[in-house]
């Protein structure tokens, strides 16, 4: 962000976001505090932070829908989250991509808002709320390893660092845009009963085809600006996953350069994403 804490706290204030202090090094809020119940906008509290306090925000005061893509490696044991794993989907981003181009039609990307990467690997999608009231919830209505923090729960803000690393800002639109009508819709219909999807698409023979194909998609479509840092970003989801073989890594190649990527560039950012995991 390029700011000091304070200054941090404060911008984000200035969008509207409520924060509160969090335990220095963890998730949880301040000790003796009522978390994001004392979230608050008002300068002089936010100037007079706990030393080595992280930050949080809370969503529901703040206007927010975040989306929270979890990155975790265990399988899923639950039958309505193993279809996604048939689906070829390693994680919440693999899933919410396919979730985002079934429900999406004019090929725009879900990257075209806040994303916040998180110290996992995985990320923050921020939205603006929209008129109906959306809970926090963390039942998976959006499918497996995604998750939501709305009315009543709160997010990590960017900038707060764990031990794990930092959440990272990776872009910001001009305007939050308000969350896609589809979520709204998914988020407040009654729940249904689980379905096994009626037929499975796998354009590459691989268990993570349809995963690669959909990050490539992401890369593809990416808005100019952002490119290289979706490239990136999709080359590294692959790579710590031990997923980024030759044949993997010439799909986003190739959509790297639909994108309108300079081979030259796209090739470094590959190259790039294996000797960044191999670093860390």
């Amino acid at each position: 962000m390029g700011h000091n804490p304070a200054q941090q706290r404060l911008l984000m204030a200035a969008r509207g976001w409520h924060l509160f202090p969090l335990e220095p090094g963890k998730k949880t809020p301040y000790p003796g505090s009522r978390g994001y119940k004392d979230a608050t906008t008002e300068p002089a509290k936010l100037l007079n932070w706990p030393e080595g306090a992280g930050v949080g925000i809370a969503t529901g005061a703040s206007n927010l829908v975040v989306i929270d893509l979890d990155c975790h490696t265990a399988e899923p044991t639950k039958p309505e989250h193993q279809i996604w794993t048939e689906r070829g989907c390693l994680d919440g981003a693999d899933v919410f991509t396919w979730q985002w181009h079934e429900h999406t039609i004019d090929g725009s990307s879900w990257a075209h808002t806040y994303v916040v990467l998180t110290p996992s690997g995985g990320g923050h999608l921020y939205y603006r709320a929209p008129a109906q009231q959306i809970r926090n919830s963390a039942s998976g209505r959006l499918g497996w390893q995604v998750d939501v923090r709305a009315q009543g729960g709160y997010v990590v803000a960017p900038g707060t660092t764990l031990p794990a690393g930092t959440y990272t800002p990776l872009w910001e639109p001009a305007t939050l845009p308000v969350l896609p009508e589809w979520i709204t819709n998914t988020l407040t219909a009654p729940k249904a009963a689980p379905q096994r999807p009626a037929r499975r698409v796998l354009a590459l023979p691989s268990r993570a085809g349809k995963r690669v194909n959909a990050l490539a998609h992401q890369v593809a479509t990416a808005a100019v600006g952002q490119r290289n840092d979706m490239l990136n970003w999709a080359a590294y989801q692959l790579a710590k996953d031990r997923a980024l073989t030759q044949e993997h890594a010439q799909v986003l190649f190739d959509a790297a350069k639909a994108a309108g990527l300079a081979e030259a560039e796209a090739i470094a950012t590959i190259r790039s994403a294996g000797k960044e995991l191999a670093a860390s």
